[in-house]
Parts: C-alpha cells; structure tokens; sequence
C-alpha cells in the first residue's frame, strides 16, 4: 500500500483545544506542536500528521450533540460567507453541525484525502455519517444518502450553482445536480435540482 506521510500546520483558535474528541480525519493523530497563552487570545497551532493516505471512506468520530441527529462536521475557510449560509441551512433542516475555519492549503489537503478531484470541488467540504459530502449539497440529498447507505464516499454539487443552498441570490436559480462519488472516483446522478 502507497505510504503517504505529510505534515500539516493549521491555526486553530484555543477554544478548538478544548473539543478533544473532534477527529477531523481517522488516521490523523493531532499532536500539540506549540500552544500559546490563551489568555491571550492568541491561536494554538497544532500538527496533522496523515499517514496511510488512501481513496477509502473518512469516517469521523461522530460526536452526538443532538439525540437523532447525525453530527456534520465541515471544513471550510474563514472568510466564505455562502459557507457559512450552507451550514445555516444545513442547521435549518436539524443537523448539528461543527465548523472549522482553515486555510486553503489544508482545504486541499483535505479534499484530496477524502478523495475529491479539482472536477468534484467546491468550496467546503463536510463529513457526516461516515460520508463527505462536498459543496452546496440540499439537506434534503444528505438526509437521502444517510436513509440510503449507498457504498460511496458520498455527495458532491461540483462548483457553486446560483441557487444551491447557501449560493441563493434573489430569484435567479441555475439548475444543478447532486452527484454521488463512487469509491473508485467515478460519479453518478444522484438527484437533479431545478
């Protein structure tokens, strides 16, 4: 098996340290590289290591906030406001969802990791039942997949399609698909939106 080893650095606000159970990535192990005061108010840096990269499924330690609900884990930069309204969106629809700013860098990393192509990216990128679901993706094709279970790494609206949650502006709406990422890379139809 191909042994990937890589490092990455990502800010973290001190408040982060305290969820210890957040996995962002299984095969992650964090380790505290350097923490500042937090007093202070002055960021944590910590250390990702990534060993064992490979195309399977991320599971991540599910976290149950809210009894009956799947805990959605995004990742995502910190000055994307449609980011934010996907997950306004996503929390509108009863998930509990756990938001973690990052560089885009380590954005990448990320996508690469779970398996999305540049073809297949948008711009966050979320974890949820041990499925990712990448973009502007409806609550309602995540509560599906979640129903479904389909052998898959999950769901992708490639790009940012007007109209797709957290992409509205006024009545303009561009119809788009839902894609369901194969394990081997490919993709099929998994809903249309008009």
């Amino acid at each position: 098996m191909f042994r990937l080893i890589f490092t990455i650095f990502i800010l973290w606000s001190s408040a982060s340290l305290a969820d210890e159970t957040f996995e962002p990535i299984p095969g992650v192990t964090v380790e505290q590289a350097r923490t500042y005061d937090a007093d202070k108010g002055q960021p944590t840096k910590l250390e990702f290591r990534i060993e064992n990269a490979s195309s399977e499924v991320m599971k991540l330690t599910e976290i149950s906030t809210h009894a009956g609900t799947k805990p959605v884990h995004v990742y995502k930069s910190p000055t994307c406001g449609c980011c934010s309204a996907w997950i306004e969106h996503l929390e509108q629809a009863n998930f509990s969802v756990t938001a973690k700013d990052v560089d885009q860098d380590v954005l990448w990393a990320i996508k690469e990791k779970a398996g999305i192509t540049s073809e297949l990216s948008s711009c966050h990128t979320a974890f949820v039942g041990g499925y990712l679901v990448e973009g502007h993706v409806p609550a309602s094709d995540v509560k599906r997949l979640l129903a479904e279970r389909p052998d898959a790494i999950g769901l992708t609206v490639p790009e940012m399609p007007v109209g797709s949650p957290g992409m509205e502006m006024g009545d303009r709406r561009d119809p788009y698909n839902t894609l369901l990422v194969l394990k081997d890379g490919s993709t099929e139809l998994f809903q249309r939106h008009f």
